[in-house]
Formats: C-alpha cells, sequence, structure tokens
C-alpha cells in the first residue's frame, strides 16, 4: 500500500475537477467527488513521480491513461487506514466502462491522506471478484449500498 500525503495544491485542483456535481451511477450521488479527484490526482502524482507518462482525460470510461494502457481510479473515503481483509468494488452499473485496469485507492475523510491499494486488470477483476447484491453484508460486516463486484484488498496486484 503506498500512502501519499494530500497537498494544498492537490486538493484546490481537486476541489475543480468535479464541481458538477454527481456523476452518472454516483451511488454517493456526488458525496464523494472530492475523495475520487484526490484519489485520481495521488494516483497521478506517484506515477509520475516513478516516471511514467501519464494522460489525464477523465472520461466516464476511464480517467487516465498510463503508457498506452486505459486506467479507471476507483475511490471510497474512510476514516482509519485500510487493513488487507477489507474490499474494493465496482457497481456494477459501471462494469461497461472501456477501461483495461482499475486502480483503487482510499481518501481519509481528512481529506490529507491517500492510499493507493493495488491494481487488477478488468478482466482479471471480473473473473477473481464476487457479486454482493445491494443490502448484502461481507464478513467485515459491511452492507452494499448498490449491487457491486467486490475483491479484498490483498487480492490487488501490488505497485
Amino acid at each position: 500500500m503506498i500512502e501519499v500525503a494530500v497537498t494544498p495544491s492537490m486538493y484546490r485542483a481537486a476541489k475543480q475537477r468535479f464541481e458538477f456535481g454527481a456523476l452518472r451511477a454516483s451511488i454517493t450521488k456526488g458525496g464523494g467527488n472530492l475523495a475520487g479527484a484526490l484519489g485520481e490526482l495521488a494516483y497521478i502524482e506517484w506515477l509520475t513521480k516513478q516516471g511514467y507518462r501519464v494522460e489525464d482525460t477523465s472520461t466516464y470510461d476511464y480517467d487516465i491513461i498510463v503508457n498506452g494502457f486505459k486506467v479507471d481510479v476507483k475511490t471510497k473515503r474512510i476514516n482509519n487506514k485500510p487493513a488487507d481483509n477489507y474490499r474494493v468494488a465496482v457497481a456494477s452499473a459501471n462494469t461497461t466502462q472501456k477501461c483495461d485496469y482499475y486502480v483503487f485507492t482510499r481518501v481519509k475523510e481528512s481529506k490529507d491522506v491517500a492510499y493507493i491499494l493495488g491494481y487488477m486488470s478488468k478482466n482479471e477483476f471480473y473473473e477473481r471478484s464476487t457479486f454482493f447484491k445491494e443490502g448484502e453484508i461481507d464478513v467485515n460486516g459491511f452492507a452494499f449500498r448498490s449491487d457491486n463486484y467486490s475483491i479484498q484488498i490483498k487480492d490487488l496486484n501490488k505497485f
């Protein structure tokens, strides 16, 4: 897991990134936009420091292009550092996104830290994930707020 400090400039850029309200199929009706933008920006900053070429596209189907691969960054808000047995998920409404990879991040509610958890190709994710219906509860006691495909953090590919 990679920890990225959220800088004041990242926070300002994130606030401008999603000024338009709720994304299509948004579970939180736009309430997670700022965290989502911070997750994307933290990942972009980390990639850039590693020497990767990043094209910031921010479309419905994917958020960035990294060395020719279309990547969609999936972010959730959290209160504490995530544990390996926590789950990442993709809402069933988003299964048609035209991306090559998913990258999963978490952003603390305090908006001062982002965690880059890992990645998985879209195909591998759907082969290995478990489908949960809205309202189902996982072994950690988490109740799903929509139909989701989900996998534990420990099963993601690490950077």
